[in-house]
């Protein structure tokens, strides 16, 4: 003990090495001497700079650490209070949801109980976001409410900002974009008139990026995320780095953005890289099924199935119920593409029972969408109520991108019901909703239901126009399957116009792609 204690200070008065080296080995010949508040000094300094660092696993360590000598040794510090908040904030940070909770609920009690309205309201705060990751959006909202109202009775713009961002993503998380929308304007106002370029302002940025994303506005959220990436590069922080990054690829997917996959690409590796070096468990997964989703987009299916199932039982094991609903929903879309209606419906039902369960709309009227469709193409015309309300809630709530599909679906069941007039109005609008925004892929889709349409009003040079435009931006995009749906449209247009040759050409290219639509059993 005498050895370890003289060591320690030996090391102390010479300041030598690296910081974050330094501090874990004052901290441990310290503790090894029984010097419990020099041991657990050092363990929070190193705890401060593995988070700098985004190296979650060590800040975790030395925090835990840090808090077992407090609890033994009350001496050891004179805040036990703020090693819990500290700890409460990294576990929130790290995905480690329960032990978040416990701990900012003892802040909260210790601020009350000393009248502190600012620590309760910091706390409060805290722990909206920590219920907010657990997928408990009443508890989050009651929480973050109770902190806006008191940022505002302190006049406090800075943290009214703040609590109106993490609001916003409460509401967003929830599938309630409209609310939304109103909360990140808000943040984001304030950031602007006060000039902040902090953390508050990192989250302004992304969280109304988030808003524009999801109402269908992807060069306004792009926009967003860019400013948000810049912020929060501007003060180090690597979370908002990697968020921004996916949520910029997400928005150059094809399937709700701007279909630019090898920007899409290139963003989710980075964000990827980000989020492993610095144990971002919160980022990883929807990181890794926007790459295999780019794979299943880009023919890659087989590999993009078996890593869509790898990265589905990872998200079941940490328990992030939220982003499995993505994951049911990229399943879905991959098992459609490869007409396995029966996977497709089986995916989608496992999605929604989830839902159902954990009692989350998040991404659920995509999921619906997908499985009226895979219902249809088995032969059931039944669907028209269920994506209709899946499309009222869409259009209530501001969620535009799943509207999309949606409309999508409505297109089709029209076509399979006989009225090609509704099938019509539907593409209509959604060609109106999707073109002006730059989503090339789903106006490629509207492109193909107008001609599907057209097609069976006889209306052959019309259809002609509208299918060729799907074919030629269904293969300049890669999209195998719109690709090859494009070209049958086309061959069946062309043998009931009598051009043969034409309709052969088209029928042997679809052919040609269809032998590329191929998923091991």
């Amino acid at each position: 003990m005498t050895l370890h204690r003289a060591v320690a200070e030996a090391l102390e008065s010479r300041g030598e090495g690296e910081p974050h080296e330094r501090d874990a080995r004052l901290a441990e010949h310290y503790e090894r001497g029984h010097v419990w508040k020099k041991a657990v000094q050092y363990l929070v300094l190193a705890a401060e700079r593995s988070q700098k660092l985004f190296a979650m696993r060590d800040a975790m360590h030395w925090l835990d650490r840090a808090v077992t000598l407090a609890e033994v040794h009350p001496d050891a510090t004179g805040d036990l209070v703020g090693l819990y908040a500290r700890r409460g904030g990294a576990r929130a940070q790290a995905g480690q949801t329960e032990g978040a909770v416990a701990d900012i609920r003892r802040v909260i009690d210790a601020a009350r109980a000393r009248g502190d309205r600012e620590k309760a309201r910091d706390a409060f705060i805290q722990l909206g976001m920590a219920y907010r990751r657990a997928d408990d959006y009443e508890q989050a909202t009651q929480c973050l409410t109770q902190a806006l109202a008191e940022s505002r009775a302190m006049q406090d713009e800075r943290h009214a900002a703040d609590t109106l961002y993490h609001l916003g993503t409460v509401a967003w998380s929830d599938g309630r974009n409209r609310e939304a929308i109103g909360f990140h304007q808000e943040a984001v106002e304030i950031c602007e008139r006060l000039g902040l370029t902090d953390l508050v302002a990192v989250q302004a940025y992304h969280g109304r990026g988030e808003a524009h994303y999801n109402n269908l506005e992807p060069a306004a959220a792009i926009a967003c995320y860019n400013r948000s990436l810049e912020l929060a590069r501007g003060i180090g922080d690597k979370s908002y780095e990697s968020e921004n990054l996916m949520m910029v690829a997400y928005a150059c997917t094809g399937y709700m953005g701007l279909a630019d996959y090898a920007r899409a690409e290139a963003n989710f590796e980075a964000s990827l890289e980000i989020a492993r070096k610095a144990d971002l468990q919160w980022h990883m997964g929807p990181a890794l099924l926007g790459l295999d989703h780019i794979r299943a987009c880009t023919g890659k299916y087989s590999q993009a199935w078996s890593g869509m199932l790898k990265t589905l039982r990872w998200l079941e094991s940490v328990k992030q119920t939220r982003y499995q609903l993505i994951a049911y929903d990229l399943l879905g879309h991959l098992l459609l593409d490869l007409g396995r209606n029966d996977q497709a419906v089986e995916q989608c039902e496992r999605g929604l029972e989830l839902a159902r369960e954990e009692r989350i709309t998040f991404w659920r009227p995509r999921i619906e969408a997908n499985l009226a469709i895979a219902r249809m193409r088995q032969g059931h015309l039944d669907v028209g109520p269920a994506l209709e309300a899946a499309l009222a809630y869409c259009r209530q709530n501001s969620e535009g991108h799943q509207m999309a599909r949606c409309l999508e679906g409505l297109a089709e069941l029209a076509l399979a019901r006989g009225d090609a007039a509704r099938c019509l109005a539907y593409s209509d609008e959604l060609l109106a909703t999707v073109e002006p925004a730059g989503l090339r892929e789903l106006a490629a889709q509207a492109r193909r239901w107008r001609g599907e349409a057209l097609l069976a009003q006889k209306q052959y040079a019309a259809a002609e126009q509208e299918l060729a435009r799907a074919a030629g931006a269904a293969e300049e995009l890669g999209r195998l399957r719109p690709a090859l749906d494009a070209h049958a449209a086309l061959s069946r247009l062309f043998q009931a116009s009598g051009a043969r040759d034409k309709a052969a050409q088209h029928a042997a290219r679809s052919t040609e792609i269809d032998q590329k639509l191929r998923l091991p059993t």
